[in-house]
């Protein structure tokens, strides 16, 4: 049997709640993870496919439903008809790719035999996969590749040249991108690009691309692979090292290298990032830095909250990972393996390893940020971008806020 010539592959996405990043996977489903240079949603729609639907496991799907369509416009497919594929939210590109490939019924997985995705059709129904969670199908035709979908954070920093530099081939044939050849290296533009003078573009390692109103300042260095998202600046005198995503609407200004910024979030002024992950609207202050190797040159263990188990992450270069809605005061140390949650605001000179959410950490004391104060804060941020928190995240917000006053109350 030969795979199914559809004129758009219709895809639905989703999230089989195997996958855990900590703060990352508190606010968001596992197809709006900037995985790489793009988030599920993007990434599929540049290979020329149409996004049907969004789907989790029942659970996850009762918390983030609202959320998601209102950011999104996706639901929840239940009936068998519409999509013709159905991709992991975490899949790589190359794994999409492989999928959208498949023979009609048959599917495909990792090698730790997870789901990575199917064709739909010929006894493969979505409400079999939908039924049992999004896990295989054992009754139908499995094909499976070695390549492993990513299970913590650190798992995606693993990954993230291989699945950069997919995606920024994908980038180079969006519609309006060109590609320029320099004596440095490639350089990908898509719409107007500002670069003020003085300002090096280093592709010797790999290309650079810079999206829609990207500002690279004066004398900042940019070295690739890399992406620069839509309406993101490089301040002057700002170093983006090899392996970074800056994702759309950020401001960026320290030297970060190796580390994923999902989007809307800023580190204007000097400091440092480097193999971490950091969410949607963040603000880092002027000379916080991340650490992300220890003094004695060891395997880096990490914990991606207060009280959850210690992981070994198999790298020696790893910072950490930092929720949505985070505020880092300035001269802040942030600590190799960090773990920062949702709306935590970290006041001191050293941060703790971990942070809860809505974690308020000063000198005088550790609590709980009073809701309040957290919303007035997040509203004034994203005024400065035009933008305003929809009634769908804000109740998303305010419910995560009283589980997490709940829990701890209860701990005393």
């Amino acid at each position: 049997m030969t795979a199914p010539q559809h004129q758009t592959p219709n895809v639905l996405l989703f999230d089989d709640g195997l996958s855990d990043f900590g703060p990352l996977s508190a606010t968001r489903l596992a197809f709006e993870h900037r995985a790489g240079a793009l988030c599920q949603i993007e990434r599929v729609g540049a290979m020329g496919a149409s996004i049907s639907a969004g789907a989790a496991t029942t659970d996850l799907w009762s918390l983030h439903a609202g959320r998601v369509t209102e950011r999104w416009g996706t639901t929840l497919a239940r009936a068998g008809t519409g999509p013709t594929h159905a991709i992991h939210g975490l899949a790589s590109p190359t794994q999409c790719a492989a999928v959208l490939s498949l023979p009609e019924g048959n599917q495909l997985v990792d090698g730790a035999g997870r789901l990575v995705g199917a064709a739909l059709g010929g006894g493969l129904r979505i409400e079999t996969l939908a039924g049992n969670e999004w896990r295989c199908d054992r009754s139908a035709p499995t094909q499976s590749t070695s390549e492993l979908l990513p299970v913590h954070p650190w798992h995606l920093l693993d990954q993230l040249p291989s699945r950069l530099a997919a995606d920024i081939e994908l980038l180079s044939r969006v519609p309006g991108a060109t590609r320029e050849t320099t004596p440095l290296g490639t350089i990908v533009r898509h719409g107007s690009v500002t670069i003020e003078p003085g300002a090096v573009l280093d592709a010797r390692k790999g290309p650079i691309v810079l999206w829609d109103n990207a500002v690279i300042g004066a004398n900042a260095v940019i070295q690739g692979p890399c992406v620069v998202g839509s309406g993101s600046s490089v301040s002057p005198r700002g170093l983006v090292k090899p392996n970074t995503v800056i994702g759309p609407t950020c401001r960026v200004g320290c030297e970060i290298g190796g580390s994923i910024i999902y989007g809307f979030s800023n580190a204007v002024h000097d400091g440092h990032i480097g193999d971490s992950i950091v969410g949607e609207w963040v603000n880092i202050g002027a000379g916080s830095c991340v650490s992300n190797l220890l003094n004695t040159y060891g395997e880096v263990v990490a914990s991606l909250g207060p009280s959850k188990p210690r992981f070994q992450t198999g790298r020696t270069h790893y910072g950490g990972v930092c929720g949505d809605h985070a505020k880092i005061a300035i001269l802040v140390a942030i600590p190799t393996g960090f773990s920062i949650d949702v709306g935590a605001m970290v006041a001191t000179t050293r941060s703790p390893q971990t942070v809860g959410p809505f974690g308020w950490v000063t000198p005088e004391r550790s609590s709980v940020n009073r809701l309040s104060r957290f919303l007035e804060t997040e509203e004034a941020m994203m005024a400065r971008r035009q933008m305003k928190l929809g009634p769908a995240m804000r109740s998303f917000l305010e419910s995560l806020h009283t589980r997490t006053a709940h829990a701890a109350a209860a701990n005393g």
